[in-house]
């Protein structure tokens, strides 16, 4: 990530607790399927992308820039979402 200029040297994997998932309206897990807390009335979207841990470089970076365009496409349709 540091190739691209996001420091992420202060963060942490964060447990998903059943109160963020209440605080959220959208709830985006990476290959999560069944082990994550679902609530009643939370949207969700789980995104099967492969862990990078142990990965070459290479492929570091192929997740990474699905990860981005993922994340593009749906702040894209959030936003066009609360124009309409």
């Amino acid at each position: 990530m540091a190739e691209i200029g996001v420091d992420l040297s202060p963060e942490s994997p964060k447990p998903l607790t059943d109160e963020l998932v209440a605080a959220a309206g959208l709830v985006v897990t990476l290959g999560c399927g069944g082990a994550c807390p679902v609530l009643p009335g939370i949207r969700y979207l789980d995104w099967t992308v492969p862990d990078p841990a142990g990965r070459p470089l290479a492929e570091v970076r192929r997740i990474r820039d699905e990860l981005d365009l993922l994340t593009t496409g749906l702040l894209t349709t959030v936003q066009h979402k609360e124009k309409t």
